[in-house]
């Protein structure tokens, strides 16, 4: 698979409903979502002491991605609003 191609939309909906289908729940999709996503904040910002970070999430599947890692990342003692 080639890591730097972005699935379509209605891809990632085929890839998440075969996911689900396979036993993996929505709620496991979004924490690994957010846990890949807080992984590169964490890589990209080093070091983070001192800085804010700001998710900005939405409705949807998409928020719960973007809450996982919010939640991720403060638990981590990184100062983070949502």
């Amino acid at each position: 698979m080639n890591m730097n191609r972005v699935a379509t939309v209605n891809e990632m909906r085929n890839l998440e409903r075969a996911a689900v289908q396979a036993g993996i729940t929505e709620s496991q999709i979004m924490e690994k979502a957010g846990a890949t996503i807080a992984a590169k904040i964490k890589g990209i910002l080093k070091p983070l002491s001192g800085r804010k970070i700001l998710v900005l999430v939405g409705p949807g599947n998409n928020g719960g991605d973007g809450f996982a890692t919010a939640r991720l990342l403060a638990n981590r003692g990184y100062d983070v609003s949502v």
